[in-house]
């Protein structure tokens, strides 16, 4: 017989507001609340993973600071000074980088406090775990009228929280690590455990890592089974969610062959969104709304973060004081028609040229509208089928099958645009063909936390790094360029981490 409760999701402040840490004293305060009484059911295992769901937030940000989302525009070519803007971003946007650096702090911050909320999660379900009935579940009521039927056991929660673990540190993976290839380079410190505050780590190496990434989704992929979470499931992490991060995986390590398979079993499951539904899909909100080709998106409730605060002060408008704007740039890479407008559905999703009351052009940012409710705040996606769509061409591309790449980009722009899509390319090389790739997830993930990495990633090969528009360098009297394979594409250990870790390495270009 299965067992039912009813959890709300406000417990989650509750739980990770009052999860206590031992302290330099060990004292134990009267309001304190442990982890033996914090989790003792199912449901109290539901509510940390939904703490964890909310510590992961890569659109994090406001006035000028942020997490992954801003940086990887900021930090390139894909942004330039707002309308509104008081200095916001200057240090960055002149690619100055140090350990002090903000973006640098908050994604190393941020994504190793999601794994401490996983693994105090995971500690406790291995405690109370042998003591569940087999068949326990749990009916979650949120929010909003958000319910999930019949939602997973405690195996079912066990495997998202290794997923989640195994998703940030790919991140940290990505923006730490200096070469991706090199199995005996300093990576970053494996977490799979609760820290004491004594512990003093250094890095792991690349192959240590990538082998603790995959024995995580292994281990999530064979518990996850087929949870039913109906109109939301592109919120919660699922085997699509699971297979999406393997495929990731793949292709920064450079498994391109399994990076091919991985993507295009996901593409053939999650169809392309056509131009009247690709718009719709970035104004999602609590979970609900237009889900497209979303394979993983973050729900954002009023109290969590804002994604359109990372250029916004007061909402999505001219007149809600813009701080950073779309470069011209960007603007200008999708096709224009004679008289100004684009067939690429895109450009007025992403962009929205105006002018201010002296005549100058103002490249609004208005992927993510905001809502009544909350006016700079939309659901974020995190995966969608058109990331591997090309990570697929780039497999095929890296196979020497340079006409599959290219039908592969076709498939794509043909989706994007409302007519006159371009015709296919004709590639000579893999360079040819890993360029317009490149240049296609620069249209395609704008806004969305890509460009940096995707500039580390395939810049070097390549031989392209940043390279702005004399009129967005000149918004900050900024340098225009950024050479491919500089240090900086790699982000340095934050100082916090140094201040307290004696035996942590820096990456090199960067001094402590």
């Amino acid at each position: 017989m299965k067992m039912k409760k009813i959890v709300k999701t406000g417990l989650l402040l509750l739980l990770f507001g009052a999860v206590s840490c031992n302290d330099a004293t060990d004292i134990i305060q009267d309001s304190e609340l442990g982890d033996e009484a914090a989790f003792q059911t199912v449901a109290d295992l539901q509510s940390g993973l939904y703490g964890a769901y909310s510590n992961y937030a890569p659109d994090a940000g406001g006035n000028g600071s942020g997490d992954a989302i801003l940086l990887n525009d900021l930090f390139t070519d894909n942004l330039r000074k707002g309308h509104d803007n008081l200095g916001q971003g200057s240090t960055e946007y002149n690619f100055i980088i140090d350990p002090t650096t903000n973006q640098a702090e908050s994604v190393w911050s941020s994504r190793y406090s999601t794994i401490n909320s996983v693994n105090r999660v995971l500690r406790a379900l291995d405690r109370i775990a042998p003591n569940l009935p087999v068949e326990d579940e749990v009916e979650i009521e949120g929010g909003e009228d958000v319910a999930i039927e019949d939602f997973p056991s405690a195996m079912k929660v066990k495997a998202q929280l290794l997923a989640l673990r195994a998703l940030s540190h790919l991140d940290l993976f990505e923006y730490y690590t200096v070469n991706y290839s090199n199995a005996s380079d300093l990576s970053v410190i494996i977490m799979d455990h609760v820290p004491a505050i004594e512990d003093q780590l250094e890095r792991n190496t690349v192959a240590e890592v990538l082998a603790f990434i995959k024995a995580d989704l292994a281990e999530a992929a064979s518990l996850i089974g087929e949870a039913n979470q109906g109109d939301l499931s592109v919120n919660f992490i699922n085997k699509n969610t699971i297979k999406a991060i393997q495929a990731r995986l793949a292709l920064v390590s450079g498994d391109y062959v399994l990076a091919g398979q991985l993507s295009a079993e996901l593409v053939g499951d999650f169809p392309l969104a056509q131009p009247d539904t690709y718009t719709p899909m970035f104004s999602r909100s609590l979970g609900a709304g237009e889900a497209g080709e979303l394979i993983f998106s973050l729900i954002r409730r009023p109290a969590d973060s804002d994604i359109a605060a990372n250029y916004y002060a007061n909402g999505v408008s001219l007149a809600g004081n813009p701080f950073f704007e779309a470069s011209q740039q960007l603007y200008d890479l999708y096709d224009l028609n004679g008289d100004g407008s684009s067939d690429d559905i895109r450009r007025d999703t992403n962009i929205t040229k105006t002018q201010d009351v002296d005549g100058n052009d103002v490249y609004l940012i208005t992927k993510y509208p905001g809502t009544a409710l909350t006016p700079l705040a939309n659901d974020v996606p995190i995966f969608r089928s058109s990331e591997f769509l090309l990570i697929r061409a780039e497999a095929e591309a890296r196979a020497g099958n340079l006409i599959a790449a290219a039908n592969s980009i076709k498939q794509l722009t043909d989706a994007r645009y409302t007519a006159d899509a371009p015709p296919t390319p004709v590639f000579g090389n893999v360079q040819q063909a890993l360029t317009a790739i490149l240049l296609e997830r620069r249209k395609e993930f704008a806004f969305e936390g890509h460009r940096y990495l995707d500039l580390k990633r395939l810049g070097g090969e390549l031989n392209i790094g940043v390279s702005r528009l004399d009129a967005d360098a000149a918004t900050f009297a900024a340098p225009k360029d950024l050479l491919a394979n500089d240090h900086r594409f790699t982000l340095p250990i934050p100082q916090s981490e140094l201040n307290g870790n004696n035996n942590i390495t820096q990456n090199p270009g960067y001094t402590n």
